[in-house]
């Protein structure tokens, strides 16, 4: 039979493995919400920044005198930011990647990111990528040359 101290120290017990991990749980929430926000910050930063290294690329697109040498900048920027990058003309289409050939992609104007950027000038998107199979966080912002929309640049990361 058990006495009252032992049925008081297993409810005691129980309760503070509770309590424990109920606090775990949410510090947990908390610091994955916190990293992932920093991440995006600087993932934003990055990508106005990009864009405007690629600014030139882009108006030269649109113009119909494309730089040849845009996939291969494309590739270097992106082995030095760590990430991959897209660069998108205002109709969607993929004037280059660092990860893919552009031909073979698909129009990017419904991507979520793609459609946060076009009316909010970034936006973010964790979702899977099924070109390279794998859960990355996406961020794209509008490229403006003189207020005028000439694309739009996406960095992402795994």
């Amino acid at each position: 039979m058990k006495t009252i101290r032992s049925k008081l120290f297993s409810s005691y017990a129980a309760l503070s493995l509770l309590i424990i991990l109920l606090l775990g749980l949410g510090l947990t929430w908390y610091v994955r919400s916190f990293y992932l926000q920093v991440v995006q910050d600087r993932l934003v930063e990055e990508a106005h920044l990009t864009g405007e290294l690629l600014k030139p690329d882009l108006l030269a697109h649109l113009s119909g005198t494309a730089n040849k040498d845009t996939d291969t900048y494309i590739e270097y920027l992106g082995e030095k930011t760590n990430a991959r990058i897209t660069l998108i003309d205002p109709d969607g289409l993929v004037i280059g990647d660092s990860a893919e050939d552009a031909n073979r992609m698909d129009n990017h104007l419904a991507r979520p990111e793609v459609k946060q950027a076009r009316e909010q000038k970034s936006g973010i998107s964790l979702r899977y990528s099924r070109t390279i199979n794998q859960e990355m966080l996406y961020c794209a912002v509008s490229v403006h040359d003189k207020k005028q929309l000439v694309g739009y640049l996406r960095l992402s990361i795994p």
